[in-house]
């Protein structure tokens, strides 16, 4: 089950792993300075669970500054307090992809915050007012009982979680323990590590009905066992301004046992997930609907 406001929220469970990660199939290598990440890009913008081995999005440089590490010195938590606005986590220079947590504040995240209810693809440093948080995705384990993003949200501490440029960190409290989140990215892709605690119901929300701004349409479609792909039409930024649609396509590296939607608190049950590796006639599609899955 998937997605605050209460629009169309995929929610896919990959099927559980023994304890280590769910993660997406490559489509093109990203080198980075923590370890060989793989990347799928989409139409517009793409999320990928990527597979057990280093995380990073930060591209390799022969820069001697780079080689003596200044970027240890970074801080990304600078300013996320106090409405300073800025965001902690993973994005590349001039990339098109800032993929990072969104806890409950109006640009995303705000430091005094204890819970986070998604990582969402999208934000600025510096505004005061809403924008981007397109399509956020958490990781749980079991159902949610209650389909506000506010609501299914989990505890998190300070004490586990990092960031470094190009990379984020978090352990989630989730009801079956801790799940280890790992965010990364390229310039078009979101790439996320999800290490969950021995369970049976690993799942994976993903709302593209909410967003830090207004969502006005959103439709997603599960194309195979693998891949989920959206279309979100979003306005507004501090005043209206004419609608865009982004497109997504998600893809995890194991293959979904099942998944349900909802759309406010009206939910479908849930039904076991194509076993096709392509788009194929019938694949379920929902408009402003959010698939779940659980294994």
């Amino acid at each position: 089950m998937n997605k605050e406001r209460h629009g169309p929220a995929p929610a896919i469970t990959p099927r559980p792993p023994p304890r280590g990660t769910t993660a997406a199939s490559p489509a093109q290598d990203a080198r980075g300075t923590r370890g060989l990440a793989r990347a799928l890009r989409g139409a517009a913008l793409a999320v990928v669970l990527a597979a057990t081995g280093g995380l990073t999005a930060v591209g390799a440089s022969a820069d001697p500054a780079a080689e003596e590490g200044l970027t240890q010195h970074v801080n990304p938590f600078i300013g996320s307090q106090d409405d300073g606005n800025t965001y902690p986590g993973a994005s590349v220079p001039f990339g098109m992809v800032q993929f990072s947590p969104d806890n409950g504040h109006m640009t995303g995240y705000d430091y005094t915050r204890t819970s986070i209810r998604g990582f969402s693809m999208v934000h600025l440093s510096g505004v005061g007012c809403g924008l981007g948080g397109l399509m956020p995705m958490l990781p749980t384990t079991g159902t949610p009982s209650d389909t506000r993003y506010e609501s299914y949200a989990l505890p998190y501490s300070h004490d586990d979680e990092e960031a470094a440029p190009g990379y984020y960190r978090v352990g989630l409290q989730a009801p079956a323990g801790t799940i280890d989140a790992e965010l990364a990215a390229t310039e078009h892709t979101a790439i996320a590590r999800y290490t969950f605690p021995s369970t049976t119901e690993a799942t994976v929300l993903l709302n593209p009905g909410q967003s830090l701004n207004t969502v006005t349409d959103s439709t997603t479609r599960v194309v195979d066992a693998r891949t989920v792909e959206t279309a979100i039409t979003s306005r507004g930024f501090c005043q209206d301004t004419p609608p865009f649609t982004v497109h997504t396509r998600t893809t995890f590296d194991r293959d979904i046992a099942s998944f349900g939607t909802w759309v406010d608190d009206e939910r479908t049950p849930a039904r076991s997930s194509p076993t096709a590796r392509a788009p194929a006639p019938g694949s379920p599609s929902t408009r402003r609907r959010t698939p779940t899955s659980r294994s």
